[in-house]
């Protein structure tokens, strides 16, 4: 046979340089890192799989060291995608997963709570820091979290919030008026309640932008309108 044609002799995969075979069972590799025993049979993906979910840092410097041993071939005539670009996006958690709900979850909190812009899924530094956390998350564009994720979290909190100011038996509007930068006058309604367990609340139920003087008569007919809105004004303790 023709030493050209003759098969190259395979190369070590790089993942174990972070997992190690088990003497004892050969089907199975044990994770140097943590620790825990893989099955693994005739190829490598589910112990890359394990290092994405589990050590994402360790998962890049695997994925670098994979790719800087794949040879290059110059008669291509289309740039062809990277192995660490393939695999990653074969490992990704679907959109419609568990686990991507949960974690699509804890980010629009995030930009609520900290009142973040939407753009911050797009930002080169966070979406680095997001990959190092979870490598198999794949964030979505701020025009979707403005479009769909936000809209759909906030109707689920009214949802939530009526239901809480129906079972309180009164409840407390204060209100806010400040001028912006702009010189752009807003108001903010905040609802106060005791709920069932003797637990005080106190919720924002609108802020809204002024176009009328801040008058007395103005601002008592600007709480009854939210608290018609809400359907507490026979609650609502003025």
């Amino acid at each position: 046979m023709d030493s050209g044609a003759r098969k190259r002799p395979r190369t070590r995969s790089v993942i174990w340089n972070y997992l190690e075979k088990d003497i004892k069972a050969p089907m199975k590799a044990k994770c140097m890192k943590c620790m825990e025993k893989l099955q693994c049979s005739k190829n490598t993906s589910n112990l890359f799989k394990h290092l994405c979910k589990k050590h994402p840092l360790e998962y890049d410097n695997a994925m670098e060291e994979k790719e800087a041993h794949v040879p290059v071939n110059p008669t291509a005539a289309v740039k062809q995608p990277s192995i660490q670009e393939t695999i990653q996006k074969t490992l990704q958690y679907p959109h419609d997963s568990e686990k991507a709900k949960l974690l699509d979850k804890h980010l629009i909190n995030m930009i609520t709570i900290d009142m973040q812009p939407a753009s911050i899924v797009e930002d080169d530094g966070f979406r680095k820091f997001v990959k190092a956390l979870d490598g198999c998350y794949n964030l979505h564009s701020g025009r979707k979290i403005m479009r769909e994720m936000l809209p759909k979290m906030y109707n689920e909190t009214r949802i939530k919030l009526a239901k809480l100011l129906d079972e309180a038996k009164s409840v407390t509007i204060t209100t806010d008026i400040w001028t912006s930068r702009k010189t752009q006058a807003f108001i903010c309604f905040t609802g106060h309640f005791i709920t069932s367990s003797w637990i005080h609340k106190s919720v924002i139920l609108e802020t809204a932008q002024l176009t009328q003087d801040h008058t007395a008569e103005m601002i008592r007919s600007e709480i009854e309108r939210v608290a018609n809105e809400w359907k507490i004004s026979e609650k609502n303790l003025l």
